[in-house]
């Protein structure tokens, strides 16, 4: 391919999943002793968050400003038991503009 070749929507997205598994691969190369799965209740004591917050974050995700989607990844090892890496959460948390992805709630003022 040369500079003068125009990148197709095709070649763009044979990038991003080339790129997305050498990331994917480099993830147990960066855990270490900092970096270690928390469990539900240490994300709880962590951030301050509810349970339930916790659980939409990975479920449905939060959404920024501009109504993107972002969900918190983590590793499922049963049903209901997910772990997150320590540095996936700070990265999720750095999220600019973000609101939940769930319904809004309407405030009705009174007087």
């Amino acid at each position: 391919m040369t500079a003068n070749d125009l990148l197709t929507v095709g070649h763009l997205n044979d990038f991003k999943l080339e790129i997305k598994g050498m990331l994917d691969g480099l993830k147990p190369v960066l855990a270490n002793s900092q970096d270690r799965y928390l469990t539900i209740q240490e994300i709880i004591d962590f951030t301050g968050h509810s349970d339930k917050t916790v659980r939409s974050w990975i479920k449905e995700g939060k959404k920024d400003r501009f109504g993107k989607v972002y969900k918190l990844e983590a590793e499922q090892f049963s049903p209901s038991n997910y772990r997150v890496l320590r540095s996936t959460l700070i990265a999720f948390g750095k999220i600019k503009g973000c609101i939940p992805a769930g319904p809004k709630k309407t405030i009705n003022k009174s007087g």
